[in-house]
């Protein structure tokens, strides 16, 4: 077996030497390649007679390349940079600030497209172009999108909504409003959202041939999809594809038919949904757009797999290799070319696939990790600002409460019947004071209640995280157990997969459940017991498993050794207590008496045995010993393991 591992350790070292080396030249000519194709365009600019004329030729190449090549626009950017600095006055300047924020935009730099975008909004609203910053608003909306805050979105649109705007007319009012139905169905607000969209679609009454009515429709498809309202759904989408259709609008046809298809596909109408995917692969072509290509090669390598045409399938993933991907694509493809593998029996690929779908699933939880920062750090100014409101009327509240007794004091000494009058108002203006705290209390103790809800779903979303990532090693550790030649070995991973599915069973019942730092144990052995039986292939008619566990909720850091003790004695009994299918039982217990947590594994099998000794009695001892724990081990007609833990730590 050490051989067998040194021989798997000289492979994987090579292995990393080649890629490396091979890493390393393409880098090489790929900037040898980039720089080539800059100065090309550059050629073309300078073409150009005049310093205007180049800058005008540079802006069009950059938007036509701002989707697919966004880096290659921001190199020519600069290079206009340039040719601004030698001219005496900034020639579209402002459009440039534009197109820098979109490309940051596209290549997921969150903080420098906000700050870009930003810029651009001020200067136009600075000049009075309402226009132009309505669509600058339009980019920070999508970019905001993007990032997942809906909210920022909603409150940046519901401004630009408030405020009137004579030269606004109703096209643009239209995309305001649907724009803010579609940010309003992505936080489940469907009643309002379809509400906006139908306030939009009234603006349009006479332009029902235009662009901005077709996306209206679209996205009011969308919403009723979010809603799984289907057959509305269908009904605008088809109603878009034909209005579409008619105008012979390319970019509207692709996400028409990329609509139509995955709507199919929910409703498993497979036959449907490959015509709308080969139809926007079509249109995608036309129209040199690469993103909804690669979605459309996606969606039929999906279709393709799961009517078993598994090496179509690959053919149509194959196809997406020739692009530069981003990592939600790049993802999605690992994925899926993981699977078509795994069912052609081709593990060594399968394998490599996985490891790509992993770095890629890496890099964009990296992202997904940025934006949720951005968000959080929303979130937290603005309750930094709240509470520092609240802090300076608190203030102001006692500076006015100390001069109001001043004033007591000094009023006491001229009458009586003042006093009393003071005195009543005095009482009724405490009563005013306990119950306007009382309210600010409130209030405070509601965005401390609702920041203690953040954090609990920030920690759910941890343990899901964990949870997942246990699976990725388990699924690596299984590849890893199929391709094992050498027996011993594979027993070994199988054993190791085991033990990391019993940890990742206890982060599911972490985030699943109400309280994310303690497992109900009932539920949570139940379920470990029918994982190991199922990975032993155990049947019910030979074996029978005894529950007797109670309703105990433990604490995480009780769980994890305890989970893995009971993972190790459940699988011995498994593996060794029945040997030729010999029918018996299993026993599991766990109960608390007097303050002693007491737990046990019994079977009625043919006895201990020697082969149960190795790395997974060494794991029981140290745990053991970790939870204070007095074993106590009986081979009379099988084995039981009865364990009295004195350490341990309830709900």
């Amino acid at each position: 077996m050490l051989q067998t591992l040194s021989y798997l350790r000289l492979s994987l070292l090579f292995l990393f030497i080649a890629l490396s080396t091979s890493t390393i030249a393409q880098e090489l000519e790929n900037q040898s390649t980039y720089q080539e194709y800059l100065d090309s365009l550059l050629n073309v600019i300078n073409k150009e007679k005049g310093d205007t004329a180049r800058v005008d030729k540079a802006m069009n190449i950059c938007w036509s390349m701002m989707r697919n090549n966004p880096s290659m626009s921001l190199a020519l950017l600069d290079k206009m940079e340039e040719i601004n600095s030698e001219i005496e006055f900034d020639y579209k300047k402002a459009v440039m600030t534009y197109y820098r924020g979109i490309a940051h935009k596209n290549l997921g730099n969150t903080l420098e497209s906000e700050n870009y975008i930003k810029r651009f909004i001020d200067q136009m609203n600075a000049k009075g172009d309402t226009r132009r910053a309505m669509a600058g608003m339009q980019a920070l909306g999508n970019l905001y999108t993007n990032l997942n805050l809906y909210d920022k979105a909603i409150e940046l649109y519901t401004d630009v909504l408030s405020k009137e705007d004579p030269k606004r007319d109703s096209v643009a009012q239209a995309r305001i409003l649907t724009r803010l139905g579609f940010f309003l169905s992505k936080v489940d607000k469907f009643e309002e959202a379809l509400g906006y969209n139908q306030k939009a679609l009234d603006y349009l009454t006479n332009h029902k041939t235009t662009k901005t009515y077709i996306n209206t429709l679209n996205d009011r498809g969308i919403i009723f999809e979010y809603m799984e309202q289907w057959d509305s759904m269908f009904h605008y989408y088809t109603l878009n594809l034909k209005l579409s259709e008619n105008n012979g609008d390319l970019s509207n046809l692709v996400y028409a038919h990329y609509n139509l298809a995955t709507g199919y596909q929910k409703n498993d109408e497979p036959d449907q949904a490959q015509y709308h995917f080969d139809a926007c692969r079509k249109y995608a072509l036309e129209s040199a757009n690469k993103i909804m290509l690669m979605h459309s090669y996606l969606g039929l390598a999906g279709i393709a797999s799961k009517e078993n045409q598994h090496r179509q399938g690959l053919k149509w993933l194959a196809k997406m290799d020739e692009e530069d991907l981003r990592d939600d694509l790049l993802y999605d493809q690992e994925k899926l070319r993981s699977q078509l593998y795994q069912k052609l029996g081709n593990y060594k690929m399968a394998y490599e696939s996985l490891e790509r779908c992993k770095m890629a699933g890496d890099s964009l939880s990296e992202q997904t990790s940025k934006s949720e920062i951005v968000a959080i750090e929303n979130k937290y100014d603005r309750k930094q600002k709240e509470l520092a409101i609240l802090t300076l009327t608190s203030e102001k509240q006692s500076a006015e409460l100390a001069t109001e007794k001043a004033n007591r004091r000094s009023i006491f000494l001229f009458s009586g019947l003042l006093i009393s009058i003071l005195l009543i108002g005095g009482i009724l203006y405490f009563y005013y004071l306990k119950k306007k705290n009382n309210e600010r209390l409130s209030e405070k103790n509601k965005i401390i209640s609702a920041a203690l809800d953040e954090k609990e779903i920030l920690l759910k979303e941890i343990h899901h995280r964990v949870k997942n990532n246990l699976q990725m090693v388990s699924s690596l550790l299984s590849l890893q157990s199929m391709s094992q030649e050498n027996e011993s070995a594979s027993q070994a991973l199988e054993e190791g997969q085991l033990r990391v599915q019993s940890m990742a069973l206890i982060h599911q019942h972490l985030y699943s459940g109400e309280n994310v730092t303690t497992v109900n144990m009932k539920e949570y052995l139940e379920h470990l017991c029918y994982d190991i039986f199922s990975s032993h292939n155990i049947q019910d008619s030979n074996v029978n498993l005894e529950l007797n566990i109670s309703n105990i909720d433990l604490d995480i850091g009780t769980v994890m050794p305890l989970g893995l003790i009971f993972n190790e004695l459940i699988t011995n009994s498994c593996k060794y207590a029945f040997p030729n299918q010999k029918e018996g039982r299993i026993t599991v217990t766990l109960k608390e008496e007097k303050g002693t947590l007491i737990a046990e594994v019994a079977d009625n099998g043919v006895g201990d045995q020697s082969e149960r000794e190795g790395f997974g009695s060494r794991l029981i001892h140290i745990f053991s010993k970790k939870m204070e724990a007095k074993r106590v081990r009986q081979s009379d007609n099988g084995v039981s393991d009865t364990f009295y833990i004195k350490n341990y730590k309830r709900a």
